[in-house]
């Protein structure tokens, strides 16, 4: 379980630091509409780490 918790940050990292980028210009572009983005960005990776870990318990 610790392998896959310790598989799915280092993916979320990794995206992070390759849309590092593209996401600051997004914010800067739209800044009324930054905090609506932030939101819905946190809500999925809340739902993409929730389903992973839901995942390893239902498998393992």
């Amino acid at each position: 379980m610790m392998a896959g918790v310790a598989i799915t940050l280092r993916v979320v990292v990794a995206l992070t630091v390759l849309l590092r980028k593209g996401s600051v210009a997004i914010f800067d572009r739209f800044g009324s509409n930054a905090a609506c983005i932030s939101t819905l960005l946190e809500i999925g990776t809340g739902l993409f780490l929730f389903g992973a870990a839901l995942r390893q318990v239902l498998v393992a």
